[in-house]
């Protein structure tokens, strides 16, 4: 199992930071029970009011479920394929030229210099 790692770049932006790691194993993410997410998101969207002035969803119901923990509780929260990181992860600064692969999107769009992003040694996550 990869290690994650909190860089000092981070650190001195945001010294206050909480951060929390959940691993889950044997997630069946094609199962799709519209009913119950649809139901998850509506009231979560609208719990977010107070935290957000849009929304935005994905079809894929791990996103769903974590969109509706981040909207409920005004928390960042996300999911990925531990299977598939190259090393170790780090949350830090990004330099500007890390390869990313948007979910869907065969198109390249590298994070901003400076941005706060996950990354492993094959790039932005």
């Amino acid at each position: 199992m990869p290690k994650f790692m909190i860089e000092e770049d981070f650190w001195s932006l945001f010294p206050q930071a909480t951060i929390g790691i959940v691993i889950c194993r044997g997630i069946d993410n094609s199962i799709r029970e519209v009913e119950f997410y649809e139901k998850l998101l509506r009231e979560a969207a609208q719990e977010a009011q107070q935290h957000l002035g849009m929304e935005e969803f994905s079809s894929n119901p791990v996103v769903d479920i974590y969109n509706s923990i981040s909207l409920r509780y005004g928390l960042p929260c996300g999911g990925e394929d531990i299977d598939t990181f190259v090393g170790d992860v780090r949350l830090t600064q990004a330099n500007g030229t890390e390869p990313f692969l948007p979910l869907g999107s065969d198109d390249n769009a590298p994070p901003y210099e400076g941005e706060i992003v996950y990354k492993d040694d094959a790039g932005a996550i």
